[in-house]
């Protein structure tokens, strides 16, 4: 009885990382709706509206890439960044969860100083040209360490919003991951639940053998 117990919990466990990581693929249209700062190379942050993750302010993660204020344009969650095949950085993903948390220290909201302050600092840690080793990367490196330039992959829920036009790709945004409902969980774990059930039989029968 126990060793049943543990077989579907363990395959409950399997669900529920199976849907969680489902939440790393969202997919939808983005728009963007204002364009904050002037910093080298495109603009600071980046107010936008999508469909799958709402409303949100953003950075570029690449240089010299358009991305038209008020085009709309379909993007795709993922760890990594494309077309480059590059990756958001541990430093980079500590930096953008602080600031969608409204607790990054330092940043002032609503200035357009600091909004160009980090998104040089994102581009620094992302390797982009227009970079600057400034405050926000030191911090970057105080919260996370050594691995502050090691791929993020996902940590701290930051993602890469992969976008597309009519032309092809155009510039990748930041992002952070939809979390799944607890019952979008559930559901995924009950529907191994009759596999589960399968398994415990077959084992049972091979052990009676």
């Amino acid at each position: 009885m126990i060793k049943t117990i543990k077989t579907c919990c363990a395959l409950i466990g399997v669900a529920t990382l199976l849907t969680a990581s489902s939440a790393l693929a969202t997919v939808g249209t983005i728009t963007l709706t204002y364009d904050y700062g002037n910093a080298n190379g495109g603009g600071a942050f980046k107010a936008v509206t999508t469909g799958g993750l709402g409303t949100f302010d953003t950075f570029c993660l690449a240089e010299n890439v358009l991305f038209h204020p008020g085009n709309t344009y379909s993007y795709s969650t993922s760890t990594t960044i494309l077309p480059t095949g590059g990756f958001v950085t541990l430093g980079t993903a500590y930096l953008y969860s602080q600031f969608r948390a409204g607790s990054l220290s330092g940043y002032t909201y609503g200035s357009a100083a600091s909004a160009n302050a980090l998104q040089a600092a994102i581009w620094y840690l992302q390797g982009q040209n227009f970079g600057a080793n400034n405050s926000f990367v030191a911090l970057a490196i105080t919260a996370t360490g050594a691995n502050y330039l090691t791929d993020a992959n996902g940590a701290y829920g930051t993602v890469a919003l992969n976008l597309t036009g009519p032309a092809g790709y155009v510039q990748p945004q930041l992002g952070l991951a939809a979390v799944p409902e607890p019952s979008t969980v559930v559901a995924g774990a009950l529907l191994l639940l009759p596999f589960g059930v399968s398994t415990v039989r077959i084992l049972r029968k091979n052990k009676t053998a």
